[in-house]
């Protein structure tokens, strides 16, 4: 790669190219490491719930959903409708493309109406915070799902201060739970955009003109029936770690699959999902999984724990525990700003000292 000359006295500066061969820059801000915190939580074990879990769902606009040729012609990915469908009738969506706010109006144009208006949000290049350089120019786009984290825990706060908002019913879903890598999922077509967390991503393979004319295209029946199984994991980072979506798996192959196929577009067609029918599918596909299974087995906690995390804790009793701590912790700080002191009449007793503690 090139390298660019660094002044005198400077440290050597990142490559000017990300990727030479298509002359895409590097990222005038650089590239972050994946947090350290990210990396620890993704490591335990995947863990089921008996009920579907709230979840975002993030969508790249061209060459996941939609495909934008040379001449700017744009026409859907086959079996968009539905899939956009099913999204809305069991998960929180949003749009994030890297495409400019006037080109990303134009592609959305090509969900159905009753799905743009259900949308969360809709976000473009404006909102990757790039420097003022990058915008303009051909360079490697991050999707960082800090910034959606952010965003999003910011509109939840402030929906809270706003009864009256929170009581219809399309808000009261959308700012029920915070947001973070437990329940957000991306899906893309760019394993360089999403790097920063490998773990919430769903890549799909490049939109291709002959396979969708050949009836080959149904990259988004393999996402919708790999969400199923998302849906209900109390931590889609862990999940995906350890059985990432791969749209040439033999999961994804034979009659167990077509099975499956049916009855969701059956579900999706009702309106409601499968907790009111999942007894009548298990027995359907019943026969069939007797003499053949292409469902990736998920291991357990012993295989897969790192060390020092307790196998009976779940992920979600973990993160709630985290977070009362926090709470607790910035709960005492505050009253001991405003009594200018760590306990409540500034000393300690004997008792609590030889007991290294304080009261609160």
């Amino acid at each position: 790669m090139e390298e660019r000359t660094p002044a005198a006295g400077n440290p050597p500066r990142h490559p000017a190219f990300y990727d030479e061969s298509s002359k895409t820059y590097y990222p005038t801000t650089g590239i972050r490491s994946i947090h350290p915190e990210y990396l620890d939580l993704a490591q335990y074990a995947p863990v089921a719930a008996a009920q579907p879990q709230v979840q975002l769902v993030i969508l790249d606009l061209n060459g996941a959903m939609v495909n934008r040729d040379s001449s700017k012609k744009v026409t859907r990915r086959p079996h968009l409708d539905a899939f956009l469908r099913f999204l809305l009738q069991n998960f929180r969506v949003m749009v994030w493309s890297s495409a400019q706010r006037r080109t990303v109006d134009k592609l959305i144009t090509e969900f159905p109406a009753g799905s743009r208006k259900n949308l969360d949000r809709i976000w473009s290049r404006e909102d990757c915070r790039l420097s003022s350089l990058d915008f303009y120019r051909k360079v490697l786009t991050l999707k960082d799902l800090d910034f959606v984290w952010e965003v999003a825990e910011k509109e939840r706060v402030a929906a809270g201060q706003k009864p009256e908002l929170v009581k219809k019913k399309h808000a009261k879903k959308k700012y029920a739970v915070r947001f973070d890598q437990t329940n957000t999922i991306m899906i893309d077509d760019s394993i360089h955009k999403t790097q920063l967390q490998p773990y919430n991503s769903i890549i799909l393979p490049d939109y291709d003109e002959d396979a969708r004319d050949g009836g080959m295209d149904r990259e988004l029946l393999k996402v919708r029936d790999y969400l199923t199984r998302l849906l209900y994991q109390e931590n889609v980072s862990a999940y995906i770690r350890t059985s990432p979506f791969d749209a040439s798996s033999v999961e994804f192959q034979g009659p167990l699959f077509e099975v499956r196929v049916n009855n969701q577009d059956k579900m999706v067609a009702r309106g409601g999902w499968w907790t009111r029918n999942a007894k009548g599918m298990k027995e359907k596909e019943k026969n069939i999984m007797s003499t053949q299974s292409f469902l990736p087995m998920i291991p357990s906690s012993s295989t897969s724990d790192r060390q020092g995390i307790n196998d009976s804790d779940s992920t979600r009793t973990v993160i709630n525990r985290t977070r009362k701590n926090v709470k607790k912790s910035q709960e005492a700080a505050i009253k001991s700003k405003s009594s200018g002191s760590g306990s409540c009449d500034g000393k300690d007793t004997k008792e609590e000292m030889a007991a290294g503690t304080r009261r609160d």
